[in-house]
C-alpha cells in the first residue's frame, strides 16, 4: 500500500511538472505569436513607407505621404508635424496634419538664428520663436509632444514631431516603428532635395518645363481613374518687355518673383503652377471643369491685377499694376491628348491677348 501510494506520489508531481511545462510552452508560445505579430506589422510599415515614399521626387507629396502613414498606423498621435530646416530663409518649412481632418497644413517659421549645416532640432525647440510659435498651433494642453530628428549622417534635415495624450503610451515596438520612418524618410528627402533642384526655376521657386510635362502626364492618369477633370491655365505677363526696357531686368525679376508668390498662395492647395518660359506660367487645377477651371482662372486675374507690384530700380522702390492674360483648356473636354490640351490653353491665351490682355479666354478658337 505504502508502494503504491509513493508512486501515485511520483505520478502526481510528475503530472504537475508536466503540466507547469505546457502552461510555460503555452504562455512562450503566445509571446512568440505576439513578437511576429509585431515584427510582422513593423515590416508591412516598412514595405508601405518604401513603397509609397521611396521611389517619389516629389518631396511635398512624400511629407503628405508620411504624414498619412503615422497618422494610419500609429491611431495614439493626435498631431504630426514634419519640420525641415530652410538655410536660404533661416527658417523651418512645416507641413503638419490633425487627427480628424483629411486636410494638410503648410506654414513656414522664421528662426532667430541662421540655418547652417550644424542646426539641431533641440535648438530650434528651445528658441523663444518656437515656444510662440507652439502655442499657436492651439493644441491640447493633454498632449504630449516627442520630438524625432531626420538626420543624414552627421547632419540634420529637420525633425519629426508627434503628439499623442500624455496617459496614452506607445504600443510596443512603435517608437522603434517611428524611428524607422524617420531614417526612411531622411534618405528619401535628401533623393527628394536633388530633384527638387533639378526640376525647380531657381529665380520663382517655381516647378520648371521639365518637371511640368512630367507632372501633367501623372495628373492625367490620376484624372483617368477617377474619372475627374482638371483644367490647365496658361498665362504670360502683359507688356513685361517695358518692364525691362525701362526698369532694368533686375526689376523684371523681382515683378517676376512677386507674381509667382500671389500666384503660389492662391493655387498650391488646388493645383500646381510651373513657369512655363520667360513671363510665361501654367497652372494645373485639380478636379476642375470647364466652369470651375475658368473660375480659379478669373481668381487668378484679380489677385495679380487688384494690388500694385513693388520693386526697386535706381535705388528707388517703384510702384506699378501688372496685368496677366489667360487661356483655358480642360480634360477631358477639350482634350485627353496631352500636346493637344497645351496647344488648346495657348491657342486661348493668344486669343486672350488680342482681345486686349488682362483677360481669360476659357476656350480655344475652332
Amino acid at each position: 500500500m505504502t508502494h503504491d501510494n509513493s508512486e501515485y506520489s511520483d505520478l502526481k508531481k510528475d503530472f504537475f511538472v508536466l503540466k507547469q511545462i505546457s502552461t510555460d510552452l503555452i504562455q512562450d508560445n503566445a509571446e512568440l505569436k505576439n513578437a511576429l505579430d509585431e515584427k510582422e506589422r513593423e515590416l508591412n510599415l516598412i514595405y508601405k513607407v518604401l513603397r509609397e515614399i521611396a521611389y517619389s521626387m516629389d518631396w511635398y507629396e512624400i511629407q503628405k505621404t508620411l504624414l498619412d502613414i503615422v497618422m494610419d498606423f500609429f491611431p495614439v498621435v493626435r498631431f504630426c508635424m514634419i519640420a525641415l530646416f530652410d538655410s536660404s530663409k533661416s527658417g523651418l518649412a512645416l507641413k503638419m496634419k490633425r487627427r480628424g481632418q483629411d486636410s494638410f497644413e503648410s506654414d513656414f517659421l522664421n528662426l532667430p538664428f541662421e540655418v547652417v549645416e550644424d542646426t539641431t532640432w533641440d535648438e530650434v525647440v528651445a528658441s523663444h520663436a518656437w515656444s510662440e510659435y507652439y502655442g499657436k498651433l492651439n493644441l491640447n494642453r493633454n498632449l504630449q509632444s516627442s520630438f524625432i530628428p531626420l538626420q543624414l549622417k552627421s547632419r540634420e534635415l529637420g525633425f519629426l514631431m508627434i503628439c499623442k495624450p500624455a496617459e496614452v503610451e506607445y504600443g510596443k515596438g512603435e517608437w522603434r516603428f517611428l524611428s524607422t520612418i524617420a531614417n526612411h524618410l531622411s534618405m528619401t528627402l535628401e533623393n527628394a532635395e536633388l530633384y527638387h533642384f533639378a526640376t525647380t526655376d531657381q529665380l520663382t521657386g517655381l516647378y520648371n518645363r521639365r518637371y511640368f510635362k512630367h507632372r501633367l502626364e501623372r495628373e492625367a492618369e490620376r484624372a483617368n481613374r477617377r474619372g475627374r477633370a482638371f483644367s490647365l491655365i496658361m498665362f504670360d505677363i502683359d507688356h513685361f518687355k517695358q518692364v525691362n526696357d525701362t526698369y532694368g531686368h533686375p526689376a523684371g525679376d523681382q515683378v517676376l518673383m512677386e507674381l509667382a508668390n500671389r500666384v503660389r498662395g492662391f493655387i498650391d492647395h488646388r493645383g500646381f503652377t510651373c513657369r512655363y518660359g520667360g513671363e510665361e506660367f501654367v497652372s494645373v487645377v485639380y478636379n476642375a471643369d470647364r466652369a470651375a477651371g475658368a473660375d480659379a482662372a478669373e481668381q487668378l486675374r484679380r489677385i495679380v491685377a487688384e494690388l500694385p507690384f513693388h520693386f526697386t530700380s535706381g535705388g528707388q522702390t517703384i510702384e506699378r499694376n501688372i496685368t496677366v492674360s489667360l487661356g483655358l483648356a480642360s480634360f477631358p473636354e477639350d482634350s485627353t491628348a496631352l500636346d493637344a490640351l497645351i496647344s488648346k490653353a495657348d491657342q486661348a491665351l493668344y486669343l486672350a491677348k488680342s482681345r486686349g490682355r488682362n483677360c481669360v479666354v476659357d476656350r480655344a478658337p475652332r
